[in-house]
């Protein structure tokens, strides 16, 4: 057992990086046999998809758009999405519609969603609110090449999204 009785013992210490094994030790704790290791990291795996991580979701995190839509997904597998309708809000229009906030266009068309698991290049979720889809219903994002994704939530509603990174042009103005 490492012993720290004065300011030169931890600055010795400190400057060893031999403060890494008791957090080690604190952390993980005593590993006995491979059976406990393997316990451990299965334990392990659970409590971190308990907490909200979705293995293979990190690839979709970030924001997505096209001309006139826009999606951002978060990494605990939340998303908002949002897109034009092309028609204006006013006397005898049916919502969803596009409006002005000031100067700006409000997109007609919004979902919440949350995804729960990740198949391949596919992530599956449901509507959670929303204007358009109804409450529950299935959505997906497909990764395709070129830092694109296809967003699908349910009948006929489909839009081709672009990543940062994805060619000029590729999805709209």
């Amino acid at each position: 057992m490492l012993l720290i009785k004065t300011k030169a013992d931890l600055s010795s210490c400190l400057s060893k990086v031999c403060w890494i094994l008791p957090l080690i030790v604190l952390l993980v704790g005593p590993i006995t046999t491979s059976a406990s290791a393997a316990t451990r990291s299965t334990s392990i795996a659970t409590a971190s998809s308990e907490s909200g991580d979705i293995p293979g979701f990190s690839r979709f995190v970030g924001s997505w758009y096209a001309h006139g839509a826009g999606l951002a997904v978060h990494a605990d597998g939340q998303a908002h999405f949002k897109a034009r309708v092309y028609t204006w809000c006013g006397p005898g229009v049916k919502p969803p519609c596009d409006s002005f906030q000031g100067d700006t266009i409000v997109n007609g068309y919004t979902e919440d969603l949350l995804f729960s698991r990740v198949s391949g290049n596919v992530a599956y979720g449901t509507i959670t609110a929303g204007n358009v889809g109804p409450v529950g219903s299935s959505v997906t994002m497909t990764l395709i090449p070129g830092n694109q994704l296809l967003f699908s939530a349910g009948k006929g509603m489909g839009n081709h999204l672009c990543g940062p990174q994805a060619p000029v042009g590729a999805c709209g103005a």
